[in-house]
C-alpha cells in the first residue's frame, strides 16, 4: 500500500517558488501530491508523485458540497482551511490506496525527508500525527475520515462551521477545532512539534515556533540561536549558532509562514540557503553568516501588518474628525 497522500488544494497564482516546492515533494517518491489548482502556468517540471487536478475554485466548491447534505458556505479561499480536516472524506475515493493522507501549505513550504519522521509504524499508532493546519497527517480509515464530524465539548460543531462564512481555524487548535475534537474524543493523536521547522513571520531573523500540549504557542529552545536552513538533497536542516558552535539539526519540512522569498537559485538546484526572505546558493555555513542572517529587526510581514494597523487607526481618526 501507497504511504501519504497530500491534498493540497490551491488557488489563484502559484507561488514563485513552486519549482522548488515541486522539487521537494518529488524527493519523497513515497508519498503523493495531489495538487488542486486553477493555475494555469505550464512550464513546471512535474514530478511522477504530483498529480495536478486542474479546477476551478468554483468546481472545488461544488465538489465540497457534494458531500454534504446542508449549505456550506465556501466563500473565500481562506475558508478552504476550516475544510481541511474534511479533505480525507471528501476525495475518500481518490485517496483509497494510501496509509495515511495529509494537507500542507503549498504557498510557504519546502519538505525534507517526510518519511524519516512519519514512519509506517507511527500512522498504524496513531489517528492524527501534527496540530496545524501546514501539515497534518491522518490515518487513511473510514471512520477516522469522518471525526471532523465528532462533538468537541464547545456549543458549535463542524455544521455550523460549514454553514457559516465565518473562519473559524477548524484545521488548527483554536475552540472546537480538529485537535480539540481529537483530544476531548481521546482519540491517538501524537504532535511531533520537534520534527519540523515552524518559523515566526513576526521576526526577520528565524525563530521557531510549536504548540504546546495545552494548545498555547511558544518558542522552542533553538529559537533564541540565530539560524538558517538548508535544502540539500532531498533533506531539510537547520543550522544553529549555539554558544559560537554551529549546531546542524535534520527536519522534515521548513514552514517560512508569510514570507516574502526572493529567488536567487536555479530552479533545479540540488542544494541551496533558506535565509530570511531569499532562496540562496549553497555554501558551507559559517559563524559570520548566522550572525548576518540573525539580525534582530522586524519582518517584511511584521512590517505590512503594523502599516495596517497605523493606516486603521488613521482611518479612524479621520472619520471622528469629520463627524466633528
Amino acid at each position: 500500500m501507497k504511504k501519504i497522500a497530500f491534498l493540497c488544494p490551491y488557488f489563484g497564482k502559484l507561488p514563485d517558488h513552486i519549482q522548488l516546492w515541486l522539487n521537494s515533494c518529488e524527493m519523497n517518491p513515497d508519498d503523493f501530491f495531489f495538487l488542486i489548482t486553477d493555475d494555469e502556468t505550464s512550464e513546471l517540471k512535474i514530478p511522477k508523485n504530483v498529480r495536478v487536478i486542474k479546477q476551478t475554485f468554483s468546481e472545488f466548491s461544488k465538489k465540497v458540497q457534494s458531500k454534504f447534505d446542508f449549505t456550506i458556505s465556501l466563500n473565500s479561499i481562506k475558508k478552504i482551511g476550516d475544510f481541511k480536516p474534511a479533505l480525507g472524506y471528501i476525495y475518500e475515493d481518490l485517496i483509497k490506496d494510501f496509509m495515511a493522507w495529509g494537507n500542507v501549505d503549498v504557498a510557504d513550504e519546502i519538505y525534507g525527508n517526510i518519511n524519516k519522521f512519519i514512519s509506517d509504524d507511527l500512522i498504524k499508532k496513531y489517528d492524527k500525527i501534527m496540530l496545524l493546519g501546514h501539515m497534518s497527517v491522518y490515518k487513511n480509515t473510514k471512520e477516522n475520515n469522518r471525526r471532523f464530524m465528532s462533538d468537541s465539548n464547545a456549543d458549535f460543531n463542524y455544521k455550523d462551521v460549514y454553514s457559516s462564512s465565518q473562519f473559524f481555524n477548524f484545521e488548527e487548535v483554536a475552540t472546537g477545532s480538529i485537535a480539540r475534537i481529537y483530544r476531548f474524543n481521546d482519540y491517538k493523536m501524537k504532535q511531533l512539534e520537534e520534527s519540523f521547522a515552524d518559523i515566526s513571520c513576526l521576526n526577520y531573523r528565524f525563530k521557531r515556533e510549536y504548540c504546546k500540549k495545552n494548545f498555547r504557542f511558544a518558542y522552542t529552545d533553538d529559537s533564541k540561536y540565530k539560524s538558517i536552513y538548508a535544502w540539500e538533497n532531498g533533506k531539510t536542516f537547520g543550522y544553529f549558532l549555539k554558544q559560537g558552535k554551529i549546531i546542524r539539526k535534520e527536519f522534515a519540512y521548513v514552514h517560512f509562514k508569510r514570507r516574502k522569498m526572493s529567488i536567487e537559485v536555479p530552479l533545479d538546484s540540488s542544494k541551496y540557503l533558506i535565509v530570511p526572505n531569499s532562496f540562496i546558493p549553497y555554501s558551507k555555513v559559517t559563524v559570520a553568516m548566522l550572525n548576518d542572517f540573525g539580525k534582530d529587526k522586524l519582518s517584511y510581514t511584521a512590517k505590512r501588518k503594523f502599516r495596517d494597523i497605523i493606516d486603521r487607526l488613521k482611518n479612524k481618526i479621520e472619520s471622528v474628525k469629520n463627524i466633528v
